[in-house]
């Protein structure tokens, strides 16, 4: 598994100012670029004379590093502050590109709202640390880094995406490129796949009447995987699985309950993970679902004390203790509620010698 920080290649942003209409501004197709390089703007304020100002801004980053086999673990945006002039919090949502906005430099075009969707990533400013503002971002922001290219991303405020008009300072300002201590940093964990993973056979555990746990070993990752699971059927053949995603690098076991199960039958389960080379799988192994939870009572030893119970394979697995009760007691009527089980029981005991009993 690797890590990079990356800085960022250009960093700007286009604004509208001075407009007395908010949506006016809002909309608006054109804006100014700031071209300094010095310090990008995010965000909307309302000026002392009552008049909108909205920054959208913009980083640009080189991910061509990145080979297509990498599989990208996690990844965040850090964005330093030279100023924070956020008198009311605020979210900074990075937001992706229609493949045409923004231009580097930036254009007055690039402010048009329309140009970016989505939402790769957020953080509230009132995260804000002193120094820098750290955004992660989520899988669909992962899956919009360029592995060819230039990742660009728009930063735009969270209030203006839901167009509501700002009551004053709601803006931040933070170092562009050209700043060498505090430039825009993508920092990018990820993992190089080179073949098929490699899993061990699963094992089995608390199997139960419709449910049981599986687990397995991932020997090899293949340099990295996305999906890991398990396939079960009657036979060896795969009816049925559990599965979940995401990006793994380390070798080690994993777990899932195969769910909805048949009391008394024989499973056949197989374990498989996979990435871009292709699925691994296991060996099939089987186990057999135990018998559906029945209800009893019996008499302690030495003891008039009765006890209602679930019996399973592995013993009396719940207990609730009645009594002690005399010989000579009849026509006893338990309720319980069930923890496990069906439900509300009424157990009658028709005679002290305890036959005849119904449930």
């Amino acid at each position: 598994m690797s890590t990079t920080t990356t800085r960022a290649d250009y960093a700007q942003s286009v604004y509208v100012q001075e407009e007395t209409t908010y949506m006016t501004a809002h909309d608006a197709e054109t804006g100014t670029p700031n071209l300094d390089g010095a310090s990008p703007h995010c965000g909307q304020k309302k000026d002392a004379n009552g008049k909108y100002w909205i920054y959208r801004g913009f980083v640009f980053f080189d991910t061509s590093f990145l080979t297509a086999d990498a599989l990208i673990e996690s990844a965040s945006l850090q964005l330093y502050y030279s100023s924070d002039k956020s008198d009311t919090d605020f979210g900074v949502v990075i937001r992706n590109n229609d493949g045409i906005a923004p231009h580097n430099p930036v254009q007055d075009s690039d402010y048009l709202y329309s140009q970016y969707i989505g939402n790769g990533g957020s953080e509230n400013t009132s995260q804000f640390n002193g120094t820098k503002l750290d955004i992660s971002l989520n899988s669909t922001g992962k899956s919009w880094i360029n592995k060819t290219g230039n990742t660009i991303f728009a930063i735009i405020s969270d209030k203006d995406i839901s167009a509501t008009p700002p009551d004053g300072n709601e803006y931040v300002l933070w170092y562009g490129w050209d700043n060498n201590s505090y430039y825009p940093r993508l920092i990018i964990t990820y993992v190089t796949q080179t073949g098929i993973p490699v899993v061990d056979d699963p094992t089995y555990s608390d199997i139960k009447a419709t449910y049981t746990k599986a687990t397995t070993n991932v020997s090899d990752t293949g340099g990295g995987y996305t999906e890991r699971g398990f396939e079960y059927g009657i036979s060896e053949e795969a009816t049925w699985a559990v599965r979940e995603t995401g990006v793994w690098g380390t070798t080690g076991d994993f777990s899932l309950v195969l769910p909805d199960l048949l009391p008394l039958t024989t499973y056949y389960a197989r374990a498989y993970v996979t990435n871009s080379y292709g699925t691994g799988y296991s060996d099939w192994t089987s186990f057999t679902t135990t018998d559906v939870p029945a209800y009893g009572l019996y008499e302690e030893s030495n003891s008039p004390t009765i006890c209602f119970y679930i019996s399973e394979d592995d013993g009396k697995t719940w207990g609730q203790k009645h009594g002690p009760y005399t010989t000579d007691q009849a026509d006893i009527e338990i309720t319980k509620l069930l923890v496990r089980g069906s439900g509300k029981k009424k157990i009658k005991f028709t005679s002290n010698t305890l036959t005849g009993i119904s449930a």
